[in-house]
């Protein structure tokens, strides 16, 4: 519903689904406690998202600083899981002007998923889908693209991304996440795309129109 543009029904679900979900998130007559805090998690997240589509960024930043706090008391805080609301938390930082904090959890985000470098642990590919490790590394050549002197790991960056949204969509990623100058103001920003956190993976929001092309 979020990513179909239904902002203000998915906010009220959302809503609804946090005040449903039990305050120690491990009361569940059903449900595993982990299984609680994901769901828990995962209507941060989508709350997060709510507010970063209204632009209201403190109350995005709030529920989605609560979502990576909640991730990492369900699967650990070096879990590929936890990478989802950290970049959506960077996202809310780079919209505020706050580049350097963003740089930093894009960068903890990236090693989550096995991305950021030799120490970063590899994980089996049901971890977490190619279109979220595309995000992550898109978002993150942007924020570089706007940076000075840092031209060489833009390229780095965007080249991983293609890649590995190649591996599962057939469009071209700049339909969906915007061109690589996106930040600049100078071109489209995309159709848009939400997180899914229990599924793992990214849902992109709608019309996505094949006539805007990818960037050179």
């Amino acid at each position: 519903m979020l990513a179909s543009g239904h902002t203000l029904r998915a906010k009220e679900l959302f809503e609804a689904a946090k005040a449903a979900i039990p305050p120690r998130q491990q009361e569940h007559a059903v449900l595993s406690p982990m299984t609680m805090k994901q769901a828990a998690a995962d209507v941060s997240m989508g709350l997060g998202q709510t507010y970063m589509i209204e632009k209201k960024w403190d109350n995005a930043e709030e529920h989605l600083s609560e979502a990576v706090t909640v991730a990492e008391g369900a699967a650990g805080s070096t879990h590929p899981l936890v990478a989802a609301p950290l970049v959506l938390l960077a996202e809310c930082y780079v919209k505020t002007q706050r580049f350097l904090l963003a740089e930093g959890l894009y960068r903890k985000a990236l090693q989550l998923l096995g991305l950021g470098g030799p120490s970063s642990k590899k994980w089996p590919e049901e971890a977490f889908h190619p279109t979220m490790a595309a995000f992550a590394c898109w978002r993150y050549s942007q924020l570089l693209a706007v940076m000075p002197q840092r031209t060489t790991e833009t390229g780095e960056w965007s080249e991983r991304a293609h890649a590995l949204w190649s591996q599962a969509c057939t469009f071209p990623l700049e339909v969906a996440l915007g061109r690589q100058d996106a930040l600049k103001g100078t071109s489209s920003k995309g159709s848009g795309a939400a997180i899914h956190l229990q599924a793992r993976r990214l849902v992109i929001c709608y019309p996505v129109s094949p006539s805007v092309s990818a960037a050179s």
